[in-house]
Formats: C-alpha cells, structure tokens, sequence
C-alpha cells in the first residue's frame, strides 16, 4: 500500500505553526519545580517517627508535631467537613501530652477539640490555665485554653452566664457563649434566652429565638414550636432585620420538616434583599444551604425558575444552582445546563457579590457539557485576562479545534504572561488533541 504524503506547503506550515509555538513556550519562565516530587524523595526510606511530610493523614507513629499540625488544622475548619474529625485515641493521648508540656498555654486554634473528651483531660487543662492566670495576672478563662474549657464543661460557669447576660450584642462570642449554655445548662439558660428574645437588640432577639426554637424542636414543644416559626419567619422576611438576625432566623427553621415550609422558601426568591446578607465584614447566602444540603430535591424545582418572568426569582434560581460549580467541590451538570446563557451575556442574570460569570467559565473544565463549546467560542472572541484564561483551558478540555484560530488572536491581545502561558498550553493541547 502506497503512503499518502501530505502537500510539501501544508507540512511547512505546520512545521511552522509548531515552531512559533514551542518558541512562545520557551520564551516563558520555566515552571516552578514539583514540591511534592521533592517531599516524596526526602522522605524516602525513613520511618515514620522522622519523616517530615506525609502525602494522606499522618499514621499514628508521626512525629508529634506532625499530628499536631495536622489533626489542628482538620479541627479549626472541622465547620467545612461533612463529618467531624475524629483522631484515634492514642493520636488524642498524644496530642495531650504535647499539650501538657506547652508552658505558655499558646496553643494552636482546633487543637483542643481534638483531646480526648475525658474529665481528667478537662483536670489537665484546668491547671495549664490556672498557671497562666497565675503568671500572667488575666483571668484564666480569657486564655484561649480557658475559654474552651468555660464552653465545653463546667468550669467558669458564672463568667460564662454573666458574659451571656450582657445585653450589648457581640456577635461571634454571643452566639459560642449563648449556645454552650444552652447545651451545658438549659435550666439556667431558658430565662436568659427569653429575656434577649424579648430585649431591644434585633441581633441577640433573633439569636435567642432560634435557640429557643432549636430547643423546642428537640424536645418536640409543638405550640412553643409553631409561636417561634411564626417569630423567625418574620425576621426572616423583614428587610430591615440586620444580616445577621435574618440568617440566624432562617437557618434555625430548616432544622425541622414543617407544612408549607417548602414553598415559603421557594416565596422568599422574590426578594432580593436576602441574596446576600451583609453584616459587617461577613456574607450570607442563605438560599443556598438547603440546596446543597439536598440538592437531588431542589435542582429538579429551582430549575424551572431560571428564566422566570419576575427578574429577582430568575436571580435567586442562578445563585442557588451556582453552588454547583468548580468552587463547591461537588458540580452538578444538571445544575449548571441551564446556567450557560450566562457564558456570554453579562446581563444574563445579577450576581449579587461574586464573579459568578467567570466562576462558571472555570467550571466547564471539570463537566461534560460539550453544549457549551460554542458559547465559550463566543467568549474566547472578546474575552481577557482569567475570563479568556479559562475559556481557553475549557475548549482544549472539549477538543474544540476550531478555538485555535481564536486562542491564536487572543494571544496577540493578551499582555499577562501568567494568562499567556495557559492559552498557549491550551492552543498546544488542541493542537495535539486525539
């Protein structure tokens, strides 16, 4: 069979195409070296007890300041888990121990929640405390080991019930003191509680009523129940409630199943003023925590509202299928079908705080929604900087060819290098594509 030699201008110019290109890619730095590769090489060989980096959780026979650091740092951002962290017991014992041996009672932020819940755990902390307040003339349960124990046990009990009667609100501390009372001791904190609900600060009202709330839920108070869901429902949908009051609110009423609670959610994406909850430096989007808590029930009824004539329910419907994109950890390709318009029109839907446009470009690299090839060849025509970035890495991840030409004049009018170097990795990847 006789080989089928291409046109000598055709093999030209793609001799040249490959050239201008690996001379654009050598023009760049070189790429900074694999610190993992260089981890696994010095920990090659050595026992556990010496090695300074493991690629998982650290076994039980690590160094102590590894598992220190480690089951700290699982502990401090224990709120983002689906689970807690629950270190073995001999990794407790041991974090203990290095606990005890710490003089200053500087200790990492999450360490202690990782000790063992034990009462002779709660003796050993009591006197690091003791100490500093000692040495240091501050009350000891204002030390960050102090302050753990007054809102996990029954130490400092009366600094924890005065710090809970103070009636100016703060917000962080309120809601930890509030809260451990409540668990540690509901006898002393019921009166407190109803004294802030019924108090002039909305803030500390909406706290204790929620508590109030998540109380009689468990002790299932039906008539206490239903007076507080009529209680929070309206702070919920006051736009004159702080931020925070209206958050606290709705949150305590997803905490059960009640008649009609369904479609008062669906009700609340008329209004706009509860897309993003502002209160001092903090955001809340609270429509979309019960998406992301059951999404298989609300993508299938949120759906339907994309495109819905009052522009403030489309919004909403947006914002709580975005949670199904590349920054949640879990994208939903049902979710993110009806968001494509969005690639290429701006004006499409209003995000209220975030760059959800360019959020959901980044997204279509880890999907399989090759529909949106053309609306990213739309984008790729006009778009700079991380939007022309990430329209690049998407068509090289469908196999577009058609995107070169437009990845190559975008090249021209792109000066970043940083975003340089990916639209020339994604024009090579198209190029090479199988």
């Amino acid at each position: 069979m006789a080989l089928v030699t291409p046109p000598k201008n055709v093999v030209a110019q793609a001799d040249r195409r490959s050239f201008e290109l690996i001379e654009n890619l050598l023009a760049l730095p070189a790429a900074p070296p694999d610190w993992r590769e260089h981890a696994r090489e010095r920990n090659e060989g050595l026992p556990n007890s010496e090695r300074d980096w493991f690629e998982g959780p650290p076994p039980n026979d690590a160094a102590i300041d590894i598992l220190t650091e480690y089951w700290a740092y699982r502990c401090k951002w224990a709120c983002y888990d689906a689970e807690p962290p629950d270190p073995p017991r001999a990794v407790r014992r041991q974090l203990l121990s290095d606990v005890l041996s710490d003089k200053d009672a500087c200790l990492p932020p999450g360490l202690l929640d990782c000790l063992p819940a034990e009462p002779d755990t709660y003796a050993e902390i009591g006197r690091i405390v003791a100490d500093h307040e000692e040495r240091s003339g501050k009350p000891g349960h204002e030390s960050e080991p102090g302050r753990w124990l007054m809102l996990t046990t029954s130490y400092f009990r009366t600094e924890l019930v005065e710090a809970v009667s103070e009636t100016s609100f703060r917000r962080v501390a309120h809601e930890e003191e509030l809260r451990a009372l409540a668990t540690l001791d509901w006898a002393t904190a019921e009166p407190l509680l109803l004294g802030h609900a019924a108090g002039e600060d909305s803030r500390l009202a909406a706290l204790a009523n929620a508590i109030l709330y998540e109380h009689a839920v468990e002790a299932v108070e039906g008539e206490a129940t239903s007076v507080l869901r009529v209680t929070l429902k309206s702070i919920v949908e006051d736009p004159g409630q702080a931020g925070f009051a209206r958050n606290c609110a709705f949150d305590a009423l997803f905490l059960d199943e009640w008649s009609g609670r369904d479609e008062w959610f669906l009700s609340l994406f008329a209004d706009e003023t509860i897309f993003a909850l502002h209160e001092e430096s903090s955001i809340y989007v609270a429509l979309r925590r019960p998406v992301r808590a059951d999404p298989d029930k609300w993508i299938p009824r949120i759906i339907p509202l994309v495109g819905h004539p009052d522009r403030n329910v489309h919004n909403a419907a947006v914002l709580c299928l975005m949670e199904f994109s590349v920054d949640s950890g879990h994208c939903r390709e049902d979710a993110l079908v009806p968001l494509l318009p969005f690639l290429t029109d701006p004006n499409w839907a209003r995000a209220p705080y975030w760059p959800y446009q360019l959020r959901l470009t980044q997204t279509m690299a880890s999907v399989d929604l090759p529909q949106s090839v053309p609306h990213l060849l739309m984008l790729a025509e006009r778009a700079t900087e991380h939007e022309l970035e990430a329209a690049a890495t998407a068509l090289a991840h469908y196999g577009a060819l058609e995107g070169i030409a437009l990845l190559k004049q975008a090249l021209e009018r792109e000066e970043g290098e940083y975003h340089r170097r990916k639209i020339i990795r994604a024009i090579y990847d198209l190029l090479t594509f199988d």
